[in-house]
């Protein structure tokens, strides 16, 4: 038998704050916490992975997107949290760097949002021994811009493989 928070959680978590969702078109009052959270997750990773991986944004754009465009539909207290948890360069982010070369994110630094660690792409090292970089430890390297997979050549995304490699975890440690 499932938890009644659980149970709530599977009827509402596509419920939205505006009284757009459904099934009930809920407003946020009546929209309990923990399903308010797990709109904003489930959100998030539909328009990463969506049914047509073509159509699916980088994490970055995601976030983005959220934000700018469906702000509304969420909880803002738990939207900006959820942010600053996940960063400016969430986990799973491919990346173009200022020198051209081509990253995956691994993980962020909450006091440095633009520093993230990640998986560097060189054609000259077995990905099994892939350079991992932690661009808060080299001030040389930064971030030029976040790239979605059609924007990386096939033999850089395949060297990165984002979908293999990416867990997202929270650190309690960086509450917001």
């Amino acid at each position: 038998m499932l938890d009644d928070e659980v149970l709530r959680v599977i009827h509402e978590h596509h419920e939205h704050c505006d009284g757009t969702g459904y099934p009930r078109q809920l407003s946020e009052a009546a929209i309990g916490r923990l399903s308010r959270v797990v709109c904003i997750t489930n959100h998030f990773d539909g328009l990463c992975n969506p049914r047509d991986p073509r159509a699916g944004l980088s994490p970055h754009e995601a976030l983005k997107q959220m934000f700018a465009l469906h702000r509304s539909r969420f909880d803002d207290v738990m939207l900006k949290a959820f942010i600053r948890c996940m960063g400016v360069y969430p986990p799973g982010s491919l990346v173009q760097l200022e020198d051209d070369r081509y990253g995956l994110v691994l993980g962020m630094h909450p006091s440095q949002p633009l520093k993230p660690t990640l998986i560097l792409y060189d054609s000259q090292v077995p990905k099994e021994e892939a350079l991992i970089v932690d661009l808060e430890r080299e001030p040389r390297l930064a971030i030029a811009s976040a790239l979605r997979p059609a924007q990386v050549p096939p033999e850089a995304l395949d060297y990165l493989n984002p979908r293999q490699r990416i867990t997202y975890y929270i650190d309690p440690r960086t509450r917001g």
